[in-house]
């Protein structure tokens, strides 16, 4: 029998609900179902999802039946069966899961409209528990208490994410301390062998080593194979994040000042590359001058064009963008030419770039003469210029000896000076290196005796 009601005077809703299932006959219908409105209700006498079964405990229940059979609910059937709730508005059992994680459609007391036949409930439980289908929804009822307690894999994964996070960024942070503190002291940061077993790992490595004795975090930290961040690419990476925060910080400056000079020059390193050097001038908020260094550019090409191009990428790749009224280069035709050298090239973009001789350039060059005045000033210079420039060799070398070190060398180590004089060596005889040492021996021994004793 099916009964149509409004389930509350706020709800304009019909539902129809079936209490002729589980029925043994209308006495009992009329019995155990008053239809009022505190029926219809039910749902709040329930437990829902996240409370968990309702299992009250009241200090006496209503009583169903007649003489003998007359029984109420006991509560240490909580006890026995710790799924069952209690509706005190239906005086019913039910089942927690098979009501709440249902996996397949069911119907049945415990499900729909309770169970009251106190007289037999631990046989009706009992053989209601032992069921696939309520196996199978406890099962999901305690896979959702682990999920309450626990969370889900995604919020597992996002929690031990978030640990390994702070976990490497407190790493990360010692890491870069060490950086800082190298580079404050001017101390390079790797060593010549790096092994394990080495006795000298660079200073780098060794002041890492020196913490993880005393530092708490470094003693318990055991980081991933992966992430010591002590190789050679690891340090570069740090020292670039480095950097680039660095030249931020400048950048901000000369922007909150508004106004800039540039300095550039070449330089060729020991490597044979060319390298473009920039510097900028510019006056802070406390209105004390700043000389500031941005990183090196590899260039390719010396010509005017490709060094103007290099210098205003580089200035606007760092968002150096402000008024510039200077530019400083030294003395050669392709820097300070008035047609199309560097600085007329870059005035055409920045017309308030005046051009003006570096003058550290200007000394560099009185010294170079002062020098070269002085024969053995010249001699020792012009040795050691000798030694050093691989390229300078490598042209006043005969063609025998030229051959035989293309046969021993690649292509990347003749554009090395350190590697090719070594090289160099090992080919030439042993009188020939007992004179050139010989030679420099006699030109250091004269410098020393001109500071000593005077000009000649």
């Amino acid at each position: 029998m099916a009964i149509c009601v409004a389930q509350s005077e706020d709800i304009c809703e019909i539902q129809c609900i079936d209490i002729s299932e589980g029925m043994d006959s209308e006495e009992d219908t009329t019995k155990s179902h008053i239809l009022d409105s505190s029926k219809y209700k039910e749902e709040l006498d329930l437990g829902t999802k996240t409370t968990g079964p309702m299992q009250p405990i009241l200090d006496s229940y209503p009583y169903i039946g007649m003489g003998k059979d007359k029984r109420c609910f006991q509560t240490q059937w909580y006890k026995s069966f710790p799924w069952i709730e209690y509706s005190i508005t239906r005086n019913s059992i039910f089942c927690f899961p098979c009501r709440n994680f249902p996996t397949q459609p069911q119907k049945g007391y415990l499900i729909n409209q309770g169970y009251q036949k106190f007289r037999k409930v631990k046989e009706y439980l009992t053989t209601h528990g032992a069921t696939n289908g309520h196996a199978m929804n406890v099962i999901l009822w305690n896979h959702f208490k682990q999920f309450l307690i626990e969370g889900t894999i995604k919020e597992k994964f996002i929690a031990l994410t978030k640990s390994t996070i702070l976990e490497r960024r407190e790493y990360l942070k010692r890491l870069f301390k060490i950086i800082i503190l190298c580079g404050k002291l001017e101390l390079p940061l790797r060593g010549h062998y790096e092994s394990k077993t080495s006795n000298n790992q660079g200073n780098y490595c060794e002041i890492l080593n020196c913490l993880k004795e005393y530092d708490p975090f470094l003693i318990a930290y055991k980081p991933p194979g992966n992430a010591h961040y002590c190789s050679p690419q690891s340090q570069n990476q740090m020292l670039s994040a480095a950097g680039n925060l660095v030249v931020k910080y400048i950048a901000s400056e000369i922007r909150e000042a508004g106004y800039f000079a540039v300095m550039a020059d070449d330089t060729r390193d020991v490597s044979s590359y060319e390298q473009f050097s920039i510097c900028v001038r510019y006056v802070d908020k406390t209105k004390t001058p700043k000389e500031s260094f941005i990183p090196f550019q590899k260039v390719e090409d010396l010509d005017a064009e490709s060094l103007t191009k290099t210098l205003i990428t580089t200035l606007n790749n760092n968002s150096i963008n402000a008024i510039c009224v200077a530019q400083a280069y030294d003395g050669a035709s392709v820097m300070k030419g008035h047609l199309s050298g560097v600085q007329e090239r870059y005035r055409q973009n920045h017309k308030m770039a005046i051009y003006v001789h570096c003058y550290a350039h200007k000394l560099n060059l009185v010294l170079i003469s002062a020098c070269k005045s002085v024969p053995q000033s010249r001699k020792f210079f012009n040795v050691l210029e000798d030694d050093d420039n691989a390229t300078t060799l490598l042209h006043n070398l005969p063609d025998d000896i030229f051959s035989k070190l293309k046969s021993i060398c690649t292509e990347s180590d003749l554009k090395k000076s350190s590697i090719l004089i070594n090289k160099l060596r090992l080919l030439q005889p042993a009188k020939i290196r007992n004179k050139k040492i010989t030679e420099f021996n006699a030109a250091v021994q004269k410098e020393r005796e001109f500071f000593k004793l005077g000009y000649p």
